[in-house]
């Protein structure tokens, strides 16, 4: 059993130490860690390479020149690790703390199933300087859905978090390779586990979540929902480009999903485009019949007043590239 941890870093010095030393905390031991700086400007490579120096088990990949982004980073390790025979595979961000049982806890559930699978836990929130903000950050969100619930509803919002997500090798096979259209990797992740596998949720907060106002994602997990709403109107501005977005993400995904045959993920993903084709009505009558909503019930007004009010993100993608010829046939 080969277990790999996935770490991408960008100018992290002022916590990456800290994230380090709790992954060499671990209960489980027999873990190797591969790193992929993408230009840190700040102390961040040379606190990795203290690290790898003295642990064997951290390894860092070379320096390629090219900014990614966190999604193509850990694209490129999760396909560097594929490639060198690991079995299960940890995200892991720069700036958290694990609990020493986070990786024991997690195998003891990923070796369950032999097929796609995907598990992922609960997080403690805490602030820039690790003092808790809230217990859980999962609490009041319907974690434990059916399968046919989870995936329409993961579609139209993430609620898995990366740095407590970790797969296993059938289903990195199957994620693999992950386009630039998907807005974040655990996302893409999660909808392809739920399409093609199954995700499962454990009711423990494995990870001390750091909160510190330059996260590269999940800074409104220790929002309420009205704080939540107001957060979400007021970004109106960079509402057309942020559905868009999401519009390019149920494309991808419906043409990664064909690869894999039939399934009731790919009929829904094939519906919702299609009724795209036809109008913003249609697309918004079957998403609300499809089950696509947010995990509350004021961010799915608001959700659907967007896609209502601006349906130019869903003409800017369907008139271009393969999906133009389908709208042209829908007339």
């Amino acid at each position: 059993m080969k277990v790999a941890i996935l770490l991408a870093s960008f100018n992290g010095d002022r916590f990456i130490a800290e994230q380090l030393e709790s992954l060499r905390e671990q209960t489980f031991k027999d873990w190797e860690l591969f790193n992929r700086d993408d230009g840190s400007t700040d102390r961040t490579l040379g606190i990795l390479e203290t690290f790898a120096k003295y642990d064997a088990r951290i390894h860092l990949l070379p320096a390629d020149g090219m900014l990614l982004g966190p999604t193509q980073s850990f694209t490129a390790l999760l396909t560097h690790a594929l490639n060198k025979g690991f079995d299960y595979f940890f995200f892991c961000d720069q700036d958290d703390v694990w609990l020493p049982q986070k990786i024991e806890r997690m195998l003891e559930v990923l070796k369950t199933e032999e097929g796609p699978f995907a598990v992922h836990s609960d997080l403690e929130v805490c602030d820039a300087f690790m003092k808790r903000v809230r217990e859980s950050a999962k609490k009041g969100i319907p974690t434990d859905l059916s399968e046919a619930e989870t995936f329409p509803k993961l579609l139209c919002q993430n609620f898995v978090t990366g740095c407590a997500l970790a797969i296993n090798r059938p289903l990195a096979e199957k994620v693999l390779p992950i386009s630039a259209d998907p807005l974040m990797h655990d996302w893409w992740v999660a909808l392809v586990a739920c399409a093609t596998g199954k995700l499962h949720f454990i009711h423990e907060s494995l990870v001390r979540y750091r909160q510190h106002g330059a996260n590269a994602s999940g800074p409104g997990l220790q929002l309420g929902w009205a704080a939540g709403f107001k957060k979400f109107a007021s970004q109106r501005a960079d509402l057309d480009k942020l559905m868009e977005r999401r519009f390019r993400q149920i494309v991808a995904l419906r043409d990664h999903l064909e690869k894999f045959g039939d399934s009731p993920a790919l009929a829904l993903l094939h519906d919702l485009t299609r009724r795209a084709g036809k109008g913003t009505l249609s697309f918004l009558w079957g998403s609300l019949t499809q089950g696509l909503r947010m995990l509350d019930v004021p961010r799915s007004l608001a959700y659907y007043w967007i896609l209502m009010s601006d349906a130019s993100a869903l003409r800017k993608v369907l008139h271009s590239g393969p999906e133009a010829e389908s709208v042209t046939e829908a007339g």
